[in-house]
């Protein structure tokens, strides 16, 4: 991460490990966002492969609204799980993460940045901002992974299946198909057009 003029540049990696290196990977975004100053905030999830939900979403969850932020729907639409936003935590299945973060608020635009390598858990966090007013995308269209799985047994071995699909805020589903940013920019210049938004909402201030 990096600020600039009050301009927060946060790069999120793809992340696959245990509970307690998840928390090490929240805390550093969310530490970042609670810096004095800033107003505005870059999510590039371009090279985001995906990984954990339960470490990407705590990550920025100071930057949403309290509430379900997306559900998991099975084929007939009916809502199988939820991810609920509190604060900077996020709950699923009874489990609360990211309870070691900062957890006050911070109320600035959000701009994020998507590419064809976008997927999973990053597609995750794409969609917790989806039909947010203080939230735009940019760049191209995602990888198409917004699925859930569900876990079935067969014969010796519990084999994770995907199942479900992504229900976001807006109620639009999404599964296996590219998810498309709402200013489509190529990779040179999605960042700037991202950068611009934030400037007409006013980070930095001119």
């Amino acid at each position: 991460t990096h600020i600039e003029g009050g301009l927060l540049t946060a790069v999120l990696p793809p992340f696959r490990a245990t509970d307690s290196q998840a928390e090490k990977y929240a805390q550093t975004v969310n530490t970042a966002l609670h810096e004095p100053g800033v107003c505005g905030v870059v999510l590039d999830l371009r090279a985001n492969t995906g990984g954990s939900t339960t470490a990407m979403l705590p990550a920025v969850a100071s930057l949403l609204p309290d509430g379900v932020s997306q559900e998991f729907v099975d084929r007939d639409g009916i809502a199988k799980e939820a991810l609920e936003i509190r604060g900077s935590t996020m709950h699923q299945s009874g489990k609360t993460f990211g309870t070691s973060l900062l957890q006050g608020k911070v109320d600035v635009p959000v701009a994020l940045i998507t590419g064809p390598m976008t997927g999973s858990a990053a597609e995750q966090v794409l969609l917790a901002f989806r039909g947010l007013d203080t939230a735009a995308s940019f760049g191209a269209p995602t990888f198409g992974l917004a699925t859930g799985p569900e876990y079935e047994q067969v014969e010796d071995y519990v084999v994770a299946v995907s199942t479900t699909r992504t229900k976001a805020r807006t109620g639009e589903v999404f599964g296996d198909d590219p998810i498309a940013p709402d200013v489509l920019a190529d990779s040179d210049s999605a960042e700037a057009s991202a950068k611009e938004w934030l400037v007409s909402r006013g980070c930095p201030t001119q």
